[in-house]
């Protein structure tokens, strides 16, 4: 299983995905493919409470996306 930046705020807020899952009102299959493949952003507003983050912490940005930039 990759960890990508979702699944490790959601570790690192002590929850497992049954219980993220429960706290934000969807299917832990559902937060298992969203944490995977990307974050939608009604549910990324309902983690960052939930998981007590920021919502930097659980985008990824890369090259040829609006918002990247190269850090010097």
């Amino acid at each position: 299983m990759r960890n990508t930046p979702a699944r490790a705020a959601r570790v690192a807020a002590g929850l497992s995905l049954q219980d993220a899952a429960r706290r934000l009102r969807v299917t832990p299959q559902y937060l298992g493919r969203c944490e995977r493949e990307g974050l939608p952003f009604p549910l990324l507003r309902r983690i960052v409470p939930a998981y007590g983050c920021r919502i930097e912490d659980l985008i990824t940005l890369r090259k040829g996306v609006v918002g990247y930039r190269t850090i010097r």
